[in-house]
């Protein structure tokens, strides 16, 4: 059965994929050359595990920036991000900082710190993305109590380095 998510109302293991999805195909359409540069000649696949909920998925980078998603696969990875639903989406939705849910052992990140480290120059990408896919899903749901009041300032990216 799928059941909603301790402190994200309403939401349900798949509309939790839905965001994730959603996510990104933003993510990609926005941020495609930063990707591209970003993991060029690097690691370029990562595996996370949303702990609480038992969901897990990878994440490709092809040569030209695409993501493909890669739902419960069990391949090796060079990164691994584990979070529970509700720290991803306070990292997502930008109420907590990812290295302040690092520091706070809220987030759990095994990889070579490097890596680490790359990947947060696209997490405002990510976290834009994810607040228009979260937007999109509290409406269509009619999820009023998980309502998106995070709107992205035009110049988000920008002010972010």
């Amino acid at each position: 059965m799928d059941r909603e998510i301790s402190g994200l109302p309403g939401v349900t293991n798949e509309i939790f994929r839905e965001f994730i999805e959603r996510m990104m195909r933003y993510y990609v359409s926005e941020a495609r050359e930063v990707i591209a540069k970003t993991f060029k000649d690097k690691n370029r696949f990562f595996t996370y595990e949303i702990s609480d909920i038992g969901i897990s998925f990878q994440a490709g980078v092809t040569d030209d920036g695409d993501c493909i998603i890669h739902w419960n696969s069990m391949r090796e990875s060079g990164m691994k991000y584990v979070a529970d639903a509700l720290t991803f989406d306070d990292m997502m939705t930008t109420r907590v900082p990812p290295a302040v849910a690092f520091l706070q052992k809220r987030v759990k990140i095994h990889g070579p710190l490097g890596d680490a480290i790359r990947f947060l120059a696209v997490v405002p990408y990510l976290q834009k993305a994810y607040i228009k896919a979260r937007g999109e899903i509290v409406r269509e749901y009619g999820l009023g109590e998980l309502a998106c009041n995070y709107p992205v300032p035009e110049d988000y990216l920008e002010r972010l380095g």
